[in-house]
């Protein structure tokens, strides 16, 4: 009897981690060691400290994640091979190993989601306007960040900002451009108007001289002129103002109200352009004294 209490107690002292990995069927029909392996493996979870700053602390966090996981697959294996209804444990070991592997991980998981954001963050995509990454630069400067991740974080904000100086200096450019282009619409459409409204002017000042000419006393015919039939004076064709003789006395129009703006600007007196016209039709109308316009 007490041979057999030396022997119970000295399997007791084993841990169960070390005989699971022996027997592993014994974990499904012995509670009591299901109990003891579980809480030694929940305390061997709690207690690791994990080292995130090296690739060889990351690594062992890994590790430790794998070997759990890789305890399921003898314990299922045993599990057909028992046959003998013991599924139900089964599934429930399992399942406390998976929250166990998650929990073992969850350090280095947690760390790589978030140099995931920091890459994310420093990651700038086409299309992204001058205010989207000025906000999410912003984001990133309020957000916490681990440790080992100082540097990514200041790497993200720092292709952030020089993204943001790019972007920014694009968009004014680009409005800049299409101010200048809404400026020379502008400028076109306003020569454009300006020509028809001289030319409507010159047109209307040549029309007028025009009838001033037909409405002007004839002149004696001198004795050595012969005279003319009242057929030939019905033939004699009258002048138009589309005759290249009217075609220069209207540009000859435009270029004297011209000078008259020019010369007043000269002189440091803008006239208006209205003013100018009405200075060129009182040339033609023979109101200016010693100045009378005609056309030859």
């Amino acid at each position: 009897m007490n041979m057999l209490f030396e022997i119970s107690q000295a399997e007791s002292l084993v841990p169960a981690i070390v005989e699971v990995e022996k027997h592993p069927e014994h974990l499904l029909i012995d509670e009591k060691l299901r109990a003891r392996f579980l809480t030694e493996l929940r305390s061997e979870v709690a207690s690791a400290v994990p080292d995130l700053s090296t690739a060889k602390g990351r690594d062992e966090i890994r590790s430790r994640a794998a070997k759990i996981n890789r305890s399921k697959s003898p314990i299922n294996k045993a599990a057909v091979a028992l046959k003998n209804g013991v599924d139900t444990a089964r599934k429930a070991i399992v399942a406390e190993l998976e929250t166990l592997e998650i929990e073992a991980r969850k350090p280095l998981t947690e760390w790589e989601e978030e140099k995931s954001i920091w890459t994310d963050f420093a990651t700038i995509r086409e299309g992204w306007t001058s205010d989207l990454v000025l906000g999410r630069m912003e984001a990133a400067k309020e957000m916490a960040a681990h440790p080992t991740l100082f540097a990514d974080k200041g790497k993200a904000i720092s292709a952030l900002s020089s993204a943001y100086i790019r972007i920014k200096e694009a968009e004014e450019e680009k409005e800049e451009l299409e101010r200048l282009r809404e400026a020379e619409r502008a400028r076109i459409d306003e020569e454009r108007r300006r020509k028809d409204e001289e030319n409507r002017e010159a047109v209307e000042l040549a029309a007028e001289l025009d009838a001033r000419r037909e409405m002007r006393p004839a002149a004696a015919p001198s004795t050595v002129a012969r005279q003319t039939t009242h057929e030939e004076k019905v033939a004699e064709p009258k002048p138009s103002i589309a005759s290249p003789a009217d075609a220069a006395f209207v540009a000859l129009l435009t270029e004297i109200r011209e000078d008259v703006e020019r010369a007043a600007a000269n002189a440091g007196v803008a006239i208006p352009v209205q003013a100018a016209r009405a200075i060129v039709r009182a040339m033609v109308a023979g109101k200016v004294r010693h100045i009378q316009l005609s056309q030859a």
